[in-house]
């Protein structure tokens, strides 16, 4: 079996990402994660780059140097409520 990949957009440099519904959080090795809409990222030719909805930096990162390269959800939430499961 023949697989084929395409590239449909692109967003930023980074090192790993994670989607979730129709969101895609994308970490650098810096902390920093970026957040696209999927929907955007798939209308958008590939010569074109999708500007992500928000961004926002891990914490602690004084005591921590953050390495993103396999982010994943999780299945527990940190708190009943919460929008997004643990990444």
């Amino acid at each position: 079996m023949k697989m084929t990949v395409r590239r449909f957009s692109k967003t930023c440099g980074g090192q790993d990402g994670a989607i979730f519904g129709d969101l895609m959080f994308r970490f650098d090795s810096r902390g920093l994660c970026r957040v696209f809409d999927m929907k955007a990222v798939k209308a958008f030719e590939k010569e074109e780059k999708v500007l992500p909805v928000c961004e926002f930096s891990l914490e602690k990162l004084d005591i921590v140097a953050p390495h993103s390269n396999a982010v994943f959800f999780g299945k527990e939430y940190f708190e009943d409520g919460d929008e997004f499961p643990r990444i």
